[in-house]
């Protein structure tokens, strides 16, 4: 069922892929690329998506009655529609065609790049001597207390008075910045100072350092790969899983020209964002903020990390758990740039396997245990198989027999797997076979029940 969450989960991932792709990240800040993505994926844009179309107003309710606040949601439930139907590449296709951020950005790249449209309209009136903009609201007499309108206005040298309408202060104070930047740029004089303090900001901002070589990629990082690869059945791309092992603290090794993973953890964070929120797994019930860290932990753990940046990087001083969490972001980005067609299929199955796995994702392989009773909310079923799967082509086989009398049948499943067999009975077929599976996840040492 599409979602406006998933959806808005998903526009957030292409927007910042497309910065990304673009080239349009280079020789920006981290602060400027957030700034570009909320832009580009405010509601603003996704709204003007409707009227522009001339689709009319979404209805809702019994009477059918109108509601704009309707229009966000609907444009997020049809990019999440198009994800689930169509795949990723035709709801990427779909979203940056509607938006058009190209156009976008290049209209308000200056905006974007060194700040919000207020702190940019106050750096001008400070660089120029000009009194700081001072923003006047006068609410819509006519208008009731529940839904109210403000005239939010100010006055610009060599523009004249500048003015909109919001419904709160808030946004209109943001609004009105924005068309008054606007009208700096169209007018001959000002576009001249303004263009000038952009410039000097510019010359403010550090350059990107050029990448390494690929050729020049130790040995860790091609096994890092395999194991990753192992587990997930993904393929990353080595410059980027290489990239996403630099934390800030790197010190002056040889690969000290390598940029850091502060932006490509960024988008591999929204990529694992959406896949917990578009899984079938027990992680769908739970809040994505106790999800994600939890996830984290698991592949930091699993790929050994720390080890591995520390060895290549020689850190100048030890990191808190949030770089590490950022290192294992940055690693779905390298899985997901590489191979975006398959990520989250792929990502769904670990999910689900991570799920069972829950109170113990951050333990060695060795040690992963299941509660003392057996809990009849997973499905061992899935859990199997998606395990066997990394093996080998064969899957489990289950078989049914059914004794006693039809009003109180007894139902016997049997998974038969490599020659391992199990079984379990119940008045349910379902329970029945998910037990079975259950004990054959422990019979092949899979899962350890706690004694």
């Amino acid at each position: 069922m599409p979602s406006p969450t998933a959806g808005k989960a998903l526009i957030d991932l292409i927007l910042s892929l497309y910065l990304l792709e673009t080239k349009w990240v280079e020789n920006k800040s981290v602060g400027a690329f957030a700034n570009a993505c909320n832009y580009l994926g405010s509601y603003a844009l996704t709204e003007r998506f409707w009227v522009d179309k001339q689709l009319g107003t979404p209805l809702v309710g019994r009477g059918f009655t109108e509601e704009k606040g309707l229009l966000d949601k609907a444009y997020k439930k049809l990019v999440h529609a198009l994800f689930l139907y169509e795949g990723f590449f035709k709801a990427k296709e779909f979203v940056l065609t509607s938006l058009d951020p190209k156009n976008f950005l290049e209209t308000f790249a200056e905006d974007i790049e060194f700040g919000d449209a207020k702190t940019l309209l106050q750096e001008y009136a400070q660089d120029l001597g000009l009194q700081l903009p001072s923003y006047q609201y006068k609410r819509d007499p006519n208008t009731p207390d529940h839904d109210p309108i403000f005239h939010v206005s100010l006055q610009l040298s060599r523009i004249g008075e500048v003015s909109v309408s919001a419904k709160s202060k808030k946004e209109g104070s943001k609004k009105l910045a924005e068309t008054a930047i606007i009208a700096l740029k169209r007018h001959k004089e000002s576009r001249k100072s303004l263009m000038r303090l952009l410039a000097k900001k510019s010359a403010s901002v550090e350059k990107e350092k050029k990448p390494i070589s690929t050729r020049s990629i130790p040995q860790e990082v091609f096994d890092l790969a395999n194991e990753v690869n192992k587990e997930l059945g993904l393929q990353p791309d080595y410059f980027r899983l290489m990239q996403a092992l630099k934390t800030k603290s790197a010190g002056r090794s040889r690969y000290n020209r390598m940029p850091d993973n502060e932006i490509t953890s960024r988008i591999g964070a929204l990529a694992l964002e959406f896949s917990i929120i578009n899984s079938d797994s027990e992680f769908r019930s739970l809040s994505v903020e106790g999800v994600h860290p939890r996830i984290c932990d698991a592949a930091i753990e699993r790929f050994q990390l720390r080890k591995l940046s520390r060895s290549i990087y020689e850190p100048i001083h030890d990191w808190g758990v949030n770089a590490d969490r950022q290192m294992a972001q940055a690693l779905l980005f390298a899985l997901f740039i590489n191979e975006q067609d398959k990520f989250f299929g792929k990502m769904k199955a670990w999910l689900r396997v991570q799920s069972v796995f829950s109170e113990t994702a951050g333990r060695p392989d060795g040690d992963r245990r299941l509660p003392e009773q057996f809990d009849e909310k997973f499905s061992y079923v899935t859990v199997l198989q998606e395990y066997v799967q990394q093996k080998s082509p064969v899957l489990p086989m289950y078989s049914k027999i059914t004794s006693g009398p039809i009003h109180a049948a007894t139902h016997t499943a049997i998974c038969e797997y490599e020659g391992n067999s199990t079984r379990a009975s119940s008045s349910r077929f379902v329970w029945a076979k998910n037990t079975a599976a259950f004990k054959m996840l422990q019979k092949l040492g899979i899962l350890e029940a706690s004694s």
